[in-house]
């Protein structure tokens, strides 16, 4: 396990020691990882190497149309200020075209994590964006 992997991982297991559940994204370094626990052992995987983070949600359509569209911040890599760009939903269907629309925005950057990790993260995300709006 590379240094960078191993203290994210650190890091990530003790997030999960002080919350609870065996899953969890979590950021490290400017870098997204997936740390997760099966069979009482701990592993953790690089996700995305920047870190994006659902600012908004509006409807560019109607009442009748809705056509949502998803500000991101997105930072790390190359980025030294985040970088704000809108998503249409067709760019959050799956993590091969999220990782079309990161690149640009910074070069290089990539979401490597599978289909599911992906979910989770969008998911977190919305979540995340709906508890700050109450």
């Amino acid at each position: 396990m590379s240094e960078e992997l191993d203290a994210a991982h650190k890091s990530g297991m003790e997030q999960l020691r002080n919350g609870e559940g065996d899953y969890l994204i979590h950021e490290y370094d400017g870098k997204l990882y997936r740390t997760i626990i099966k069979k009482n052992e701990g592993k953790t995987k690089l996700i995305c190497t920047v870190v994006a983070r659902l600012i908004d949600i509006k409807n560019m359509g109607t009442e009748d149309r809705p056509a949502h569209e998803y500000l991101f911040s997105v930072l790390g890599g190359s980025c030294h200020a985040p970088e704000m760009r809108y998503f249409k939903p067709k760019n959050l269907t799956s993590h091969r075209t999220f990782t079309t629309k990161l690149m640009g925005i910074v070069p290089f950057a990539e979401f490597l994590g599978n289909k599911q990790d992906f979910h989770d993260f969008f998911e977190k995300e919305v979540d995340f964006y709906w508890a700050r709006k109450d």
